[in-house]
């Protein structure tokens, strides 16, 4: 199967490359998905870029991207969520990176059965971005209805998710937004 892989870390131009590589294997717990789509995140390239290495290095090469959506061709044993057919959206772990590729292996925690109404373009960009929001406004500040936020980046990826989402909890939203957005 192909796969884009980072070689090294800097400029992301000489240190990614689309690569031939053996196709994933399923084992208990796990599902294989044909992805579809997958979705370009600020992390991708930093990781690149090596602005991450002191919190997570990788042996390179090493696969890339976080988010993806596409149809499960199998599933493992101990795979209880999910069957052959279904049509999913996921984010990777930070062990599991690698959804700009044809197939990908994930533990069925990971994945998320893709709302029909969206496209596999929609459903791929919305895990890191959605779990992200809620993350911060459910485990971190613990948000009730009737409060107030302010959104910093309101125009970027997890500002329009989170401006959404607030709105949907019954948030008083204000969101600052840049020009290149």
């Amino acid at each position: 199967m192909r796969a884009y892989q980072f070689t090294g870390y800097g400029p992301i131009a000489s240190n990614v490359a689309l690569a031939d590589i053996p196709d994933p294997v399923v084992r208990p717990g796990e599902v294989l998905i044909e992805i579809h789509a997958a979705s370009l995140n600020p992390i991708d390239y930093k990781i690149v870029r090596g602005d991450l290495r002191r919190v997570s290095s990788y042996t390179l090469p090493h696969r890339l991207g976080y988010d993806l959506s596409g149809v499960v061709t199998a599933a493992g044993a101990a795979v209880s969520r999910f069957k052959p057919g279904d049509t999913v959206f996921a984010r990777t772990s930070g062990d599991s990176i690698g959804s700009f590729a044809e197939k990908i292996v994930l533990d069925q925690d990971y994945v998320a059965i893709k709302p029909s109404r969206l496209s596999y373009a929609e459903a791929a960009s919305l895990a890191l971005v959605g779990l992200t929001t809620m993350q911060g406004l459910i485990d971190r500040v613990h948000a009730k209805a009737g409060q107030s936020i302010l959104i910093h980046a309101g125009s970027g990826g997890v500002g329009t998710f989170a401006v959404q989402y607030c709105k949907h909890l019954g948030l008083n939203v204000t969101a600052t937004t840049s020009s290149r957005n």
